[in-house]
């Protein structure tokens, strides 16, 4: 059902909150997922997966103190609140790549976004989708 309490994203939403997409041609050695090409780029930007504040920002050049871990760390991820239940969306066209449960993120998904970008997911209460498959950006993860 993709809900959540916290959504991890581990590439930056676009400036200023700002969703638009942009339609891209079909790139030479993108990756095609059933007939479609995942042809993300920086120059694309990702969807909110919640609506909700952002909590901590990406941070890999000093660190960050977690509260819940009693540490300091680097923060490689935009970590957004969202409240229990919460259906969390894809944030672009993309392939799920990994499910799995972690200390740090809790049960998480990760997915390919296409073009060597991936995406991460975490703190998800439950996750109905299986390694393998394609959701659309804005699709229930």
């Amino acid at each position: 059902n993709g809900q959540a309490e916290e959504v991890q994203s581990s590439d930056e939403l676009a400036d200023g909150g700002e969703l638009a997409a942009e339609e891209e041609s079909v790139a030479a050695g993108s990756d095609l997922v059933e007939g479609k090409a995942l042809t993300f780029s920086a120059d694309n930007h990702l969807r909110w997966p919640v609506d909700g504040d952002v909590l901590l920002n990406y941070s890999m050049d000093k660190t960050v103190y977690f509260k819940t871990l009693d540490q300091y760390k680097y923060n490689p991820a935009m970590i957004i609140a969202a409240s229990v239940n919460m259906k969390v969306t894809a944030a672009a066209d993309e392939k799920i790549t990994d499910i799995s449960t972690n200390a740090d993120t809790g049960l998480t998904v990760t997915a390919d976004l296409g073009n060597g970008y991936a995406i991460t997911y975490g703190q998800l209460k439950e996750v109905e989708l299986n390694v393998g498959d394609v959701v659309s950006r804005g699709e229930v993860i």
